[in-house]
């Protein structure tokens, strides 16, 4: 559920002429997280699948905080419909 939204809101955002781009890297990033996850469980869970899940979660929970921040402090996506977009409607 959360990944069709992401996209969503990623296309909306996407300067006009860009979009294919964009979604690529966009599912590229989407792919290794879905490997790199229960890789990087793995080597932090060497000692205990506790500690591997624990440090997973910290890890998270610090992205999340580093992109809100930079999402709160710079320019935030833009979710209205692109000008010529409006005309149509």
């Amino acid at each position: 559920m959360v990944t069709p939204l992401g996209f969503a809101r990623l296309a909306a955002a996407v300067p006009e002429g860009r979009l294919g781009e964009t979604m690529g890297a966009g599912e590229v990033g989407r792919e290794l997280g879905d490997a790199g996850g229960p890789a990087a469980v793995g080597a932090y869970g060497l000692g205990s699948l506790a500690a591997g899940f624990t440090t997973r979660a910290i890890v998270l929970l610090l992205r999340t905080g580093l992109a809100l921040h930079k999402t709160t402090k710079g320019s935030s996506p833009r979710l209205a419909p692109r000008p010529q977009e409006a005309s149509l409607s």
